[in-house]
């Protein structure tokens, strides 16, 4: 694999990365024509997504104590919706429902971990994904597990990386 890596001559590369810069262009365009949309309707229906979620349980100044399930080295976490719904409704604050809600989360993936831990014994951790990108859920474990984390910018958009990949494989002429 090594000796077909970066085989091509500097004017191949050249000239593919000049031929990839205008899909690149239209890519980056409809990324961030669809970040605009994305963050208006999360604003019409006062929805949030992940990186609110954590700006939101930053602020929380409460204590939380959860409890997931786990079953052996899997988790379940279709119970933690609900539970959010429950403190919603019981008049808890949206800081404290979403520190609950990333604690939860946080606490299945460690259990998760500890478990995996005990099967293999003690490895490095690496962690990818959008959801280890947490900046709480990722101190936490760095602290406990000195693990390492994947920078976010590669779990960001994993549709971009599949379409520059497709649009390189759509146009290899076998060089």
């Amino acid at each position: 694999m090594a000796a077909g890596y970066c085989s091509e001559s500097l004017e191949t590369a050249l000239f593919r990365m000049r031929e990839a810069a205008g899909p690149l262009r239209t890519l980056i365009e409809l990324t961030m024509r669809y970040a605009e949309a994305y963050d208006s309707a999360k604003r019409d229906k006062n929805a949030i997504d992940f990186s609110d979620l954590e700006r939101l349980a930053l602020q929380n100044d409460e204590p939380v104590k959860t409890r997931p399930t786990l079953k052996g080295s899997d988790c379940c976490l279709s119970g933690v919706e609900n539970l959010c719904q429950k403190l919603q409704r019981e008049g808890k604050s949206k800081p404290y429902i979403a520190a609950y809600c990333l604690d939860y989360i946080r606490r299945a993936l460690d259990g998760m971990t500890e478990r995996l831990l005990l099967d293999y014994g003690e490895l490095p951790l690496v962690y990818a994904g959008g959801v280890m990108s947490n900046t709480i859920i990722k101190n936490s474990f760095k602290e406990k597990y000195n693990a390492c984390f994947a920078p976010p910018v590669y779990s960001a958009d994993n549709a971009a990386g599949v379409a520059y990949l497709t649009y390189q494989k759509s146009n290899d002429t076998g060089a």
